[in-house]
C-alpha cells in the first residue's frame, strides 16, 4: 500500500518546514555589529517599564558584555522613586530569531540592597539575538515588564 509511504513523507517534509532552531550554516554566522535590534548593554543602563510602573535598572552584568553560556546581572526595580521591595519578580529568556529561549530557569534572589535582585544564570547558551524580559508586581499592584535585547557573539 503506497498511502502510509505517502503520509510519512508528506509529513518529514511538513515537519521539516517548521520554523524554529536549525543547524544550518547562517545559524552560526552572527555578526552583532551589525544587528541594530539589541541593546547597548551596559552597567547602570535603565529601561522603564511598558507600563510606567517600574524602572529596571542594570546595576552590573557579568561578564561584560554578555556572551555564552552562563551570565549574572544584578537590576535593582523602583516605583514612583523608591526601591520595589516585596514584589513579584521573574524572568523569561528567548530568541525570537528561533522561537525558543532555554530550558535553564534563573534563580532570582532579593539581595540585601533593597529592591535589587540578582538574576542567575541568565543561560545565553546560542549566538544570536536574545530578549531578556524582566517582570515585576509590586504587592497590591499592576505588572509590569522590560525587555533587554542581547546579541550574543559567536
Amino acid at each position: 500500500m503506497r498511502f502510509p509511504h505517502a503520509a510519512v513523507l508528506l509529513s518529514c517534509a511538513l515537519l521539516g518546514s517548521a520554523p524554529g532552531c536549525s543547524d544550518h550554516p547562517s545559524d552560526e554566522d552572527v555578526d552583532c555589529q551589525k544587528d541594530t535590534r539589541a541593546d547597548d548593554i551596559v552597567d547602570g543602563m535603565e529601561k522603564m517599564g511598558e507600563r510606567q510602573v517600574v524602572s529596571f535598572r542594570l546595576v552590573s552584568a557579568s561578564p561584560s558584555p554578555p556572551r555564552r553560556p552562563d551570565n549574572t546581572w544584578i537590576m535593582a526595580l523602583q516605583s514612583a522613586g523608591a526601591p520595589l521591595v516585596g514584589a513579584t519578580v521573574s524572568t523569561t529568556l528567548f530568541m525570537p530569531d528561533h522561537n525558543h529561549g532555554t530550558q535553564i530557569k534563573p534563580v532570582i534572589t532579593a539581595t540585601s540592597e533593597p529592591g535589587t535582585y540578582k538574576f542567575e544564570p541568565l543561560n545565553l547558551w546560542m549566538p544570536g539575538l536574545w530578549e531578556i524580559t524582566f517582570e515585576a508586581t509590586p504587592a497590591g499592584g499592576s505588572k509590569d515588564r522590560a525587555v533587554f535585547r542581547v546579541c550574543v557573539p559567536d
